[in-house]
Parts: structure tokens; sequence; C-alpha cells
């Protein structure tokens, strides 16, 4: 199995060369003034990684099936009526940075788990977070899935246990 199919962490230099490339990304993005300005663009983001929280890689005789990028995310509520605030902004960064890392493979997906605050507590989250899947699988690399309730990650242990049982060999 290649090393690559197991990685958590992501250059975002490597992210930047792969789409729209150093030269072009600091022509197109780099500030006028400051530190980083022109040519010292890159070194804003210079060593700096994405990293997601774990994965599950399905493979078959050598072959990638999927790589399941897995994003872990809880929340609470205080007051017990809605989620506290500044629940899950960052979920919404690493969904975007899936969309980079998805397109080195052949196959990739992002599985988002969550604690069942999400669907005990009013908030803006759970819905937004199932739209923005919803409407970037119009991407032929995209595939996303939202986890918090007891059925959720049921139906995610049968998938994996149907496929680890349907191609043993």
């Amino acid at each position: 199995m290649p090393a690559q199919w197991l990685e958590l962490d992501f250059n975002v230099e490597d992210m930047v060369d792969a789409y729209p490339g150093s030269a072009e990304a600091t022509a197109r993005f780099a500030p006028q003034s400051g530190p980083y300005a022109g040519d010292r663009y890159t070194e804003m983001f210079a060593g700096m990684k994405t990293k997601f929280d774990d994965t599950i890689v399905l493979e078959e005789r050598g072959g990638l099936i999927d790589k399941m990028l897995i994003e872990y995310k809880t929340a609470k509520s205080s007051l017990g009526r809605a989620i506290d605030g500044n629940a899950h902004e960052r979920l919404s960064f690493q969904i975007m940075q899936y969309l980079e890392v998805a397109t080195t493979y052949t196959s990739c997906s992002l599985t988002v788990l969550t604690n069942g605050a999400f669907s005990r507590y009013r908030n803006k989250y759970h819905v937004n977070f199932h739209i923005q899947a919803d409407r970037l699988s119009a991407l032929p690399w995209f595939s996303m899935d939202h986890l918090c309730t007891r059925e959720e990650f049921s139906g995610l242990a049968r998938r994996l246990a149907s496929w680890l049982f349907e191609n043993d060999t």
C-alpha cells in the first residue's frame, strides 16, 4: 500500500503547487504591501500543513477503492437550548481543504463524525453541513458524510462491514 494512502497531513505548499501554482498564486493573491507582499507571499504559508483527524483506507488487490478522511467535531450546549457559539467554524475550512486533497487520489471521501449535540440542540451547522455536501457533490471527486446520530453511525458501520465481507476473498 502506498504510504500516501495513509497520509493525514497535507502541505499547503504542495496544494498550492498543484493548483494554481506558486507563481500564479503570488501573482493573483499576494498582498501589495506588508511582510508577505509580492515575492515574499509564499513565506506566509511555507511549512504549514492541513491535518485531518484520521483515515480509513479501502483497498482491493493493490488498488485504492476509497481513502476516507475522517474529521471529528464535538459541540455542547451550556444552556441546554442551542449549541454554543463558535462550535464548528473550522469544519467549513476543512471541507474546502478536503476539496484540494481529494483531487490527488483516485477516490477520496470525507466523513465528519460529530457528537449528538448537533441533532439535539438548535444550530445552523447540521443543516448547512448537509447543504454544503449536497452542493459540492456536483464535483465528481467530492463525497462527504456528516454523521451525528446513532443510526447514522450504525449505517457507516454497516457499509464498512458490507464492503469488508462482500469483498473478502
